[in-house]
């Protein structure tokens, strides 16, 4: 269910059976130690590369192992959407590259992770309500020509001085960059 192991400072590791066929939004949010990812090889809608969780035909990043130490992360071409608070608490993480297939990210896809640099690829039309919320070492981002809605607080509490906003923005939600 909804935050169903969400804080849960113990957790290092997660293995998915065959039966498990939906995960509910902030399920694993903030487990600081979640290393691994595991899902058993007949379920029919998830898969796991490199400890991080997706949909079984690879469209969809849907969870990234918050306790993982690695600073650098690739969501590989191909994935067109960053599930809802898919990298919640990835606190060592600093730099995302996001494929150029890339379509839509998520609500609070990177609440409160450590990221400090990020490119939104053309073709992203919207970030979703509180996209980037809280990522207080967020210093650039590259917003696409692409883009015509920021959301609610969607950049609220980063760290950069200066954002360039596209010029087919048209809406710009209420507390977006409060």
């Amino acid at each position: 269910g909804k935050s169903a192991f969400k804080n849960c400072d113990n957790l290092r590791n997660v293995t998915l059976g065959n039966g498990v066929t939906t995960i509910e939004e902030v399920a694993f949010g903030d487990c600081d130690n979640l290393k691994n990812i595991y899902v058993s090889l007949s379920n029919k809608n998830y898969k796991v590369k490199d400890a991080v969780l997706y949909t079984k035909d690879g469209s969809s990043f849907e969870q990234y192992a918050t306790g993982k130490t690695d600073d650098v992360f690739v969501i590989p071409d191909g994935v067109t959407s960053i599930a809802q608070d898919a990298f919640v608490g990835a606190k060592d993480l600093r730099h995302v590259t996001l494929p150029a297939t890339l379509r839509e990210i998520g609500e609070a896809a990177f609440v409160h992770s450590g990221i400090r640099e990020i490119e939104i690829p053309e073709g992203v039309t919207r970030l979703n309500r509180y996209t980037f919320q809280y990522c207080e070492n967020l210093q650039s981002i590259t917003l696409p020509q692409s883009l015509a809605v920021i959301g609610h607080a969607a950049l609220s509490h980063c760290a950069f001085k200066e954002l360039e906003i596209p010029g087919n923005v048209t809406t710009i939600e209420d507390y977006a960059f409060d």
